[in-house]
């Protein structure tokens, strides 16, 4: 899991464009997310789907700050918008996790 997440952040991070997903000031509104930046939020809403599924099934331990994590990732205007608009997709029960989290 640890190699999956390295290869999703090391995409971000050799995309200048991606730097808005992480802009706590990003102006949705004004400037919508970009198609690479609705794909990069997808890869983290998967790859948080695969942890949320090896913590139900008990293949993982919960880490300490995880959901503080997810609240300080999908809280961000950029993941946030992009969560909003695709949170109906996803499992009702992972919807509920992020959604409990970001409270």
């Amino acid at each position: 899991m640890s190699a999956n997440h390295r290869e999703v952040w090391k995409d971000f991070f050799h995309s200048p464009e991606l730097l808005r997903v992480i802009d706590p000031l990003a102006d949705v509104v004004k400037t919508p997310v970009t198609p690479a930046g609705e794909f990069f939020v997808g890869l983290v809403t998967s790859r948080t789907y695969t942890t949320y599924e090896a913590l139900k099934n008990e293949l993982l331990t919960e880490q300490e700050g995880l959901r503080r994590d997810i609240a300080q990732f999908f809280s961000l205007p950029v993941p946030n918008a992009v969560w909003t608009k695709t949170k109906l997709l996803q499992n009702q029960d992972f919807a509920a996790f992020i959604e409990s989290s970001l409270k």
